[in-house]
Protein backbone atom coordinates (compact mmCIF):
# COMPACT_ATOMS: atom_id res chain seq x y z
CA UNK A 1 0.00 0.00 0.00
CA UNK A 2 1.37 3.49 -0.59
CA UNK A 3 1.76 5.56 2.46
CA UNK A 4 -0.74 8.03 2.36
CA UNK A 5 0.06 9.80 5.14
CA UNK A 6 3.56 11.56 3.70
CA UNK A 7 1.88 11.92 0.55
CA UNK A 8 -1.02 14.09 2.20
CA UNK A 9 1.86 15.77 4.05
CA UNK A 10 3.51 17.18 0.42
CA UNK A 11 -0.67 17.74 -0.75
CA UNK A 12 -1.26 20.12 2.14
CA UNK A 13 2.12 21.85 1.99
CA UNK A 14 0.86 22.68 -1.52
CA UNK A 15 -2.42 23.51 -0.89
CA UNK A 16 -0.93 25.81 2.37
CA UNK A 17 0.77 27.67 -0.60
CA UNK A 18 -1.87 27.75 -3.15
CA UNK A 19 -4.31 29.33 -0.54
CA UNK A 20 -1.57 31.62 0.22
CA UNK A 21 -2.87 33.28 -3.08
CA UNK A 22 -5.94 35.78 -3.26
CA UNK A 23 -6.99 34.90 -6.76
CA UNK A 24 -5.34 32.22 -9.03
CA UNK A 25 -5.67 32.50 -12.83
CA UNK A 26 -4.52 31.02 -15.66
CA UNK A 27 -0.82 32.54 -17.32
CA UNK A 28 -1.70 34.76 -20.15
CA UNK A 29 -0.32 32.39 -22.77
CA UNK A 30 -2.10 29.25 -21.49
CA UNK A 31 -4.16 27.68 -24.58
CA UNK A 32 -7.74 27.68 -23.92
CA UNK A 33 -10.23 26.11 -25.92
CA UNK A 34 -13.84 25.54 -26.82
CA UNK A 35 -16.25 23.26 -25.90
CA UNK A 36 -17.84 23.98 -28.83
CA UNK A 37 -15.05 23.92 -31.56
CA UNK A 38 -15.36 20.71 -33.54
CA UNK A 39 -11.68 20.82 -33.07
CA UNK A 40 -11.75 20.58 -29.53
CA UNK A 41 -9.63 17.56 -29.22
CA UNK A 42 -6.99 19.18 -31.48
CA UNK A 43 -6.86 22.37 -29.23
CA UNK A 44 -6.64 20.18 -26.10
CA UNK A 45 -3.85 18.12 -27.40
CA UNK A 46 -2.14 21.68 -28.50
CA UNK A 47 -3.24 23.10 -24.98
CA UNK A 48 -1.94 19.89 -22.75
CA UNK A 49 1.36 19.80 -24.70
CA UNK A 50 1.97 23.45 -23.91
CA UNK A 51 1.12 23.13 -20.44
CA UNK A 52 3.74 20.80 -20.05
CA UNK A 53 6.17 24.03 -20.06
CA UNK A 54 4.69 24.70 -16.61
CA UNK A 55 4.90 21.63 -15.27
CA UNK A 56 8.60 20.92 -16.46
CA UNK A 57 9.74 23.73 -13.97
CA UNK A 58 6.70 23.74 -11.84
CA UNK A 59 4.06 26.70 -10.45
CA UNK A 60 3.14 25.90 -6.72
CA UNK A 61 0.42 29.23 -7.69
CA UNK A 62 -1.33 26.33 -9.77
CA UNK A 63 -0.54 23.66 -8.13
CA UNK A 64 1.77 22.38 -10.04
CA UNK A 65 4.94 20.20 -8.58
CA UNK A 66 8.30 20.57 -10.75
CA UNK A 67 7.78 17.76 -12.70
CA UNK A 68 11.43 16.87 -14.43
CA UNK A 69 12.52 15.96 -10.63
CA UNK A 70 9.53 14.39 -9.21
CA UNK A 71 10.03 12.36 -5.99
CA UNK A 72 7.70 10.03 -4.19
CA UNK A 73 8.76 9.63 -0.94
CA UNK A 74 7.46 6.55 -0.42
CA UNK A 75 6.07 3.71 -2.71
CA UNK A 76 5.45 0.00 -1.58
CA UNK A 77 4.44 -2.42 -4.01
CA UNK A 78 3.56 -6.19 -3.26
CA UNK A 79 2.66 -8.92 -5.66
CA UNK A 80 1.60 -12.95 -4.43
CA UNK A 81 1.45 -14.87 -7.00
CA UNK A 82 2.39 -18.55 -7.64
CA UNK A 83 5.24 -17.35 -9.57
CA UNK A 84 6.04 -14.15 -7.74
CA UNK A 85 6.01 -13.62 -3.97
CA UNK A 86 7.91 -10.39 -3.38
CA UNK A 87 7.72 -7.25 -0.79
CA UNK A 88 9.42 -3.92 -2.33
CA UNK A 89 9.47 -0.56 -0.69
CA UNK A 90 10.88 2.09 -2.58
CA UNK A 91 11.80 5.28 -0.94
CA UNK A 92 12.96 8.72 -2.11
CA UNK A 93 12.03 8.36 -5.64
CA UNK A 94 13.32 10.48 -7.81
CA UNK A 95 11.63 10.07 -11.64
CA UNK A 96 13.97 12.23 -14.37
CA UNK A 97 12.98 13.56 -17.76
CA UNK A 98 9.20 13.33 -17.63
CA UNK A 99 9.49 17.24 -18.79
CA UNK A 100 10.08 15.55 -22.54
CA UNK A 101 6.86 13.81 -22.54
CA UNK A 102 5.20 14.14 -26.09
CA UNK A 103 0.95 14.40 -26.32
CA UNK A 104 -0.27 12.21 -29.15
CA UNK A 105 -3.46 12.20 -29.27
CA UNK A 106 -6.59 13.81 -26.76
CA UNK A 107 -10.02 12.51 -26.74
CA UNK A 108 -12.73 14.76 -24.29
CA UNK A 109 -16.38 14.37 -24.25
CA UNK A 110 -17.38 18.00 -22.29
CA UNK A 111 -20.94 16.40 -21.92
CA UNK A 112 -20.10 13.37 -20.25
CA UNK A 113 -17.01 14.68 -18.61
CA UNK A 114 -14.84 11.90 -20.33
CA UNK A 115 -11.23 12.19 -20.97
CA UNK A 116 -8.34 10.53 -22.40
CA UNK A 117 -5.01 11.10 -23.25
CA UNK A 118 -2.55 9.38 -24.89
CA UNK A 119 1.26 10.33 -23.95
CA UNK A 120 4.64 8.70 -24.45
CA UNK A 121 8.10 9.87 -23.20
CA UNK A 122 10.98 9.77 -26.19
CA UNK A 123 13.96 9.95 -23.52
CA UNK A 124 14.87 7.07 -20.91
CA UNK A 125 12.72 7.64 -18.55
CA UNK A 126 15.38 7.34 -14.98
CA UNK A 127 13.89 6.13 -11.79
CA UNK A 128 16.27 6.32 -8.30
CA UNK A 129 16.22 6.19 -5.29
CA UNK A 130 16.33 3.42 -1.89
CA UNK A 131 14.86 -0.06 -2.05
CA UNK A 132 14.20 -2.69 0.25
CA UNK A 133 13.33 -6.04 -0.77
CA UNK A 134 12.45 -9.72 0.04
CA UNK A 135 10.97 -12.52 -1.41
CA UNK A 136 10.80 -15.03 -4.39
CA UNK A 137 10.60 -14.19 -8.39
CA UNK A 138 10.49 -16.87 -10.58
CA UNK A 139 11.37 -19.16 -7.60
CA UNK A 140 14.70 -17.62 -6.74
CA UNK A 141 14.90 -16.00 -3.60
CA UNK A 142 15.54 -12.18 -3.56
CA UNK A 143 16.50 -10.10 -0.43
CA UNK A 144 18.45 -6.92 -0.12
CA UNK A 145 18.62 -2.89 0.99
CA UNK A 146 20.52 -0.28 -1.07
CA UNK A 147 20.07 2.24 -3.93
CA UNK A 148 18.24 1.21 -7.02
CA UNK A 149 17.96 2.35 -10.79
CA UNK A 150 15.23 1.65 -13.40
CA UNK A 151 15.86 2.96 -16.79
CA UNK A 152 12.80 1.92 -19.45
CA UNK A 153 11.59 3.19 -22.38
CA UNK A 154 7.55 4.06 -22.16
CA UNK A 155 6.64 4.33 -25.81
CA UNK A 156 2.96 4.52 -24.82
CA UNK A 157 1.09 5.51 -21.97
CA UNK A 158 -2.88 6.24 -21.77
CA UNK A 159 -4.64 7.82 -18.96
CA UNK A 160 -8.24 7.43 -18.70
CA UNK A 161 -10.21 10.26 -16.77
CA UNK A 162 -13.87 10.07 -15.73
CA UNK A 163 -14.50 14.05 -14.24
CA UNK A 164 -17.41 15.66 -12.33
CA UNK A 165 -18.41 18.90 -11.93
CA UNK A 166 -18.44 20.47 -8.55
CA UNK A 167 -20.23 23.57 -6.98
CA UNK A 168 -17.96 26.08 -5.20
CA UNK A 169 -17.33 29.62 -4.38
CA UNK A 170 -19.80 30.42 -6.82
CA UNK A 171 -17.42 28.51 -9.62
CA UNK A 172 -18.11 24.99 -11.17
CA UNK A 173 -14.97 22.79 -10.32
CA UNK A 174 -13.94 19.86 -12.09
CA UNK A 175 -13.41 16.97 -9.34
CA UNK A 176 -11.52 13.49 -10.94
CA UNK A 177 -14.27 10.88 -10.00
CA UNK A 178 -11.81 7.74 -11.63
CA UNK A 179 -8.62 7.42 -13.20
CA UNK A 180 -7.01 4.29 -14.74
CA UNK A 181 -3.47 4.17 -16.24
CA UNK A 182 -2.05 1.87 -18.77
CA UNK A 183 1.63 2.19 -20.33
CA UNK A 184 3.79 0.04 -22.65
CA UNK A 185 7.48 -0.48 -22.03
CA UNK A 186 9.64 -1.33 -24.16
CA UNK A 187 12.97 -2.33 -22.10
CA UNK A 188 14.35 -2.08 -18.75
CA UNK A 189 16.97 -1.75 -17.19
CA UNK A 190 17.62 -3.16 -13.69
CA UNK A 191 20.49 -1.81 -10.82
CA UNK A 192 20.08 -2.68 -7.54
CA UNK A 193 22.70 -2.46 -5.44
CA UNK A 194 23.73 -4.52 -1.77
CA UNK A 195 21.48 -7.31 -2.46
CA UNK A 196 22.40 -10.06 -0.55
CA UNK A 197 23.62 -8.21 2.17
CA UNK A 198 26.27 -7.24 0.00
CA UNK A 199 27.49 -11.03 -1.40
CA UNK A 200 28.48 -9.48 -5.02
CA UNK A 201 28.40 -12.97 -6.94
CA UNK A 202 24.97 -12.98 -5.78
CA UNK A 203 23.90 -9.61 -6.50
CA UNK A 204 25.75 -9.32 -9.71
CA UNK A 205 23.90 -12.74 -10.49
CA UNK A 206 20.32 -11.31 -10.01
CA UNK A 207 20.81 -8.32 -11.62
CA UNK A 208 21.84 -10.03 -14.81
CA UNK A 209 18.77 -12.50 -14.13
CA UNK A 210 16.46 -9.10 -13.62
CA UNK A 211 17.21 -7.91 -16.67
CA UNK A 212 17.39 -10.51 -18.94
CA UNK A 213 13.62 -11.58 -17.46
CA UNK A 214 11.97 -8.19 -17.28
CA UNK A 215 9.19 -8.89 -19.85
CA UNK A 216 7.84 -12.09 -17.66
CA UNK A 217 8.48 -9.74 -14.38
CA UNK A 218 6.69 -6.82 -15.83
CA UNK A 219 3.86 -8.96 -17.13
CA UNK A 220 2.90 -10.15 -13.30
CA UNK A 221 3.98 -6.35 -11.70
CA UNK A 222 2.49 -4.15 -14.55
CA UNK A 223 -1.34 -3.72 -12.85
CA UNK A 224 0.16 -3.77 -9.59
CA UNK A 225 2.43 -0.86 -10.69
CA UNK A 226 -0.22 1.21 -12.91
CA UNK A 227 -2.90 1.04 -10.72
CA UNK A 228 -0.65 2.86 -8.11
CA UNK A 229 1.03 5.67 -10.19
CA UNK A 230 -2.66 6.35 -11.27
CA UNK A 231 -3.21 7.41 -7.51
CA UNK A 232 -0.40 9.60 -7.62
CA UNK A 233 -1.32 11.19 -10.96
CA UNK A 234 -5.07 11.73 -9.93
CA UNK A 235 -4.11 13.18 -6.82
CA UNK A 236 -1.66 15.60 -8.34
CA UNK A 237 -4.20 16.38 -11.27
CA UNK A 238 -6.70 17.51 -8.55
CA UNK A 239 -4.52 19.61 -7.24
CA UNK A 240 -4.09 21.89 -10.05
CA UNK A 241 -8.33 21.33 -10.55
CA UNK A 242 -9.18 22.31 -6.97
CA UNK A 243 -7.65 25.95 -7.55
CA UNK A 244 -8.83 26.49 -11.41
CA UNK A 245 -12.74 26.84 -12.49
CA UNK A 246 -13.44 24.98 -15.24
CA UNK A 247 -14.55 28.09 -17.31
CA UNK A 248 -11.11 29.00 -17.46
CA UNK A 249 -9.97 25.57 -18.49
CA UNK A 250 -12.83 25.74 -21.10
CA UNK A 251 -14.51 28.63 -22.89
CA UNK A 252 -18.07 27.29 -23.77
Amino acid sequence: MINFTKILHYVIVAAVIINMVSSIELPKDFVQCRKSDPALDECLKGAFQSGLSYLGKGDPSLGLIELDSFMIPLLNVEQKTESMNIYVKYMNSTISNLKTTIIDNVHYDPVNYDLSVELRIPNHVIITGDYNINGKIMILPIMGNGKFTYDFDLTKINVNMLLKPVAKKGNTYLKVENLKLAFTIKHIRTELTNLFNGNKELGDNMNVFLNENWTEILVQLQTNIEEKFAILIKDLIQQFLNHVPENQLLLE
